[in-house]
């Protein structure tokens, strides 16, 4: 009776050890991610010559990992993740304006770099909420088609944060389906020069949206 007592005991302890485990890995997994979307045009853009331009929309994508471990309580659970986005817009050109000013065409490039904090309910399907810090890379361009000594460029490093929220699918235990709408938000500017040694500030090209598709693959 001792031996059977003593074999149930040591059977349930490896159990209870054994599933501590299984519940460790299903928390403490790494992901890869890709991201699809579009950058929905909104900003209307003031070039240093005169006149102005509307940005237009364009394609979004981005990469990222991902690590899940962190449950803050039986309904909450936080993944961690870096990400990297590649942003590209431009204005149509402009005509010549009636003051003066030279046709000309906007364009930006920028490249957000952040960690994010993500809060989402345990379960097959629903929302959450993100919240980065980090930096972006901007690079803008203005250029005059007709008067090529006018055209202005920089490019920059200046702090970025982000936020963002959507809905969560795992369609298996392995893959995660975001539905995701979010923000990165750029704080410095640089000095955009030309041949002619004219200088102008030019600010971060943020706030700048992204709304899309992430897939997230779980190893």
């Amino acid at each position: 009776m001792k031996t059977l007592i003593f074999c149930v005991v040591v059977a349930t302890c490896a159990s209870n050890t054994i599933a501590l485990h299984a519940e460790a890995r299903s928390r403490s997994r790494l992901a890869a991610s890709m991201f699809s979307g579009i950058q929905p045009g909104h900003d209307v853009v003031s070039f240093a010559y005169g006149g102005e331009g509307d940005i237009n929309s364009s394609f979004a994508y981005g990469f990222g990992i991902s690590y899940d471990g962190i449950a803050l309580s039986q309904a909450l659970t936080l993944i961690l993740s870096s990400e990297v986005n590649f942003i590209r817009a431009e204005t149509d050109p402009i005509d010549e304006q009636s003051g003066g000013s030279p046709e000309a065409q906007f364009r930006y490039r920028a490249i957000p770099i952040l960690m994010w904090g993500e809060l989402h309910q345990p379960g097959v399907f629903g929302p959450f909420l993100k919240l980065g810090i980090g930096a972006v890379h901007s690079a803008i361009d203005e250029e005059y088609h007709n008067w090529s000594e006018l055209d202005l460029s920089c490019d920059f490093w200046s702090f970025a944060c982000g936020a963002g929220a959507g809905v969560r699918y795992c369609p298996m235990e392995h893959l995660d389906v975001l539905l995701v709408g979010e923000g990165f938000f750029g704080t410095g500017s640089g000095v955009a020069t030309n041949a002619f040694g004219d200088s102008f500030e030019s600010g971060s090209p943020f706030d700048v949206w992204q709304i899309g598709v992430r897939l997230r693959g779980w190893f």
